[in-house]
């Protein structure tokens, strides 16, 4: 077989290898535990193709707790997914088999609404707060 015959020959077979390969996209399932701005990286990956464009299939599950997450990816049914840091710390920590990647926040997601009156934390000392009342707070 001459030169150019060759690189005809596997020239052919890369771009066939790349169609081919195009045409068949890789299914992963994530799961989200957040419906708000913690999950947005999940759903604007999926709105703008981000996966498509890597060759994934992702279907985004949303799963209403971060523990449950961690379980679902530890027992295999979920490639990847977004939970609660303390759920995955606390999975690590325990000998599960996942890697934790990145952050989706530098501080906790808690918002807490109270009376127009308090505008300083302590001024929660001695009030009640999800029916406890409030003895210490950490400032």
């Amino acid at each position: 077989m001459n030169s150019k015959l060759a690189f005809f020959v596997l020239f052919a077979a890369l771009l066939w290898g790349i169609k081919a390969g195009a045409a068949e996209l890789r299914r992963i399932t994530l799961g989200y535990s957040s419906i708000g701005p913690m999950a947005t990286g999940f759903w604007m990956a999926k709105e703008i193709g981000a996966f498509e464009k890597h060759g994934i299939h992702a279907e985004l599950i949303y799963i209403s707790s971060g523990p449950v997450v961690i379980q679902a990816l530890i027992g295999g049914d979920l490639q990847g997914g977004s939970a609660a840091t303390n759920a995955v710390i606390n999975a690590i920590l325990n000998g599960a088999p996942i890697l934790g990647v990145a952050g989706t926040s530098n501080r906790p997601y808690h918002r807490l609404y109270v009376q127009p009156e308090i505008n300083r934390l302590e001024d929660l000392r001695g009030k009640t707060l999800g029916g406890h009342p409030v003895r210490r707070y950490h400032g």
